[in-house]
């Protein structure tokens, strides 16, 4: 089981740029998963689709789900998130977009569907 994940502290990326990627996941209909940690140890994580992105605004069904996001004044990150395991056996990657929110929060949206059960989020460096 995961215990920890590390967002990727990578370049930071335009608004512009951020917002072409979840276009382009849009456009291409697939399943993504997304990890939302609202400032304490718990993590939401659901498999949705992105069926609109507007200015600022995304929207994202899921089976049972739907899902709304603002990101006025976000900081956008395009790279990988480390996943590690206790005992430490290996970590582990998965590429994505990482958005910091303005209300603190975070936000990943794995490039792929699938990722590993997670127990915690941390948000220290990997």
């Amino acid at each position: 089981m995961i215990k920890d994940i590390h967002p990727g502290f990578g370049p930071e990326i335009s608004f512009e740029d951020a917002i072409q990627k979840l276009q382009a996941w849009s456009k291409a209909g697939t399943e993504h998963a997304f990890l939302f940690n609202g400032g304490n140890e718990s993590v939401i994580r659901v498999l949705s689709k992105i069926v609109q992105v507007h200015e600022n605004i995304i929207v994202c069904k899921g089976e049972s789900s739907a899902l709304f996001f603002r990101f006025e004044d976000a900081k956008f990150v395009f790279g990988p998130m480390a996943l590690m395991e206790y005992p430490i056996k290996q970590g582990s990657a998965v590429e994505g977009l990482h958005i910091f929110l303005q209300t603190g929060n975070y936000l990943f949206i794995s490039s792929q569907a699938e990722l590993p059960d997670i127990e915690t989020l941390s948000l220290g460096a990997p």
